[in-house]
């Protein structure tokens, strides 16, 4: 008799097989694991869920320290921060110039006030010039003290304005 007209026999029983597990191995294989519980089932997934969850937040912390507050104008990038030392405050300016492209060159007005003050009663008011280089630093201080700045630049038709927190 060929195989193909025969039916297959399977020997497999689910109920004896269940039948011969430990007494632990049933209630093991009734309960049912959501995603949360396999995470932290061990200690070494505990540890392993808490060490990623360090990372992150590290990551974030870090970005926050560290992030620079950066604009385009003009076709230049401009990096500025505000740095308070020994009771003065500064604003720093960093330009840099892209490698290729058109960039503005000239008088950039910068424009500085204090976000606390509302009223705009209290705004300083400040020109640079920017020259043909790859990248310019300017430290211009600030006749105000404080932590968090409005601060606005313009270059010919341009304008550009941002918050900027000050650094410890």
């Amino acid at each position: 008799m060929p195989d193909g007209d025969r039916d297959l026999v399977y020997y497999y029983s689910r109920e004896r097989r269940s039948s011969r597990m430990q007494q632990g191995l049933h209630e093991e294989k009734r309960k049912k694991f959501g995603p949360f519980k396999v995470t932290l089932a061990g200690r070494a997934n505990i540890m392993l869920f808490l060490s990623i969850i360090m990372i992150c937040a590290m990551f974030a912390l870090g970005s926050r320290i560290t992030a620079q507050q950066s604009i385009r104008l003009g076709g230049n990038t401009i990096e500025m921060s505000i740095v308070q030392e020994e009771g003065l405050t500064l604003i720093g300016i960093a330009k840099k110039a892209p490698r290729s492209g058109e960039v503005y060159l000239g008088a950039v007005d910068i424009t500085v006030s204090p976000a606390e003050a509302d009223d705009g009663s209290r705004v300083f008011l400040y020109s640079i010039f920017f020259n043909p280089l790859d990248s310019e630093t300017y430290s211009i201080p600030l006749p105000f003290a404080g932590s968090d700045f409005y601060v606005t630049l313009k270059a010919g038709e341009e304008q550009r304005s941002m918050r900027v927190n000050a650094k410890q």
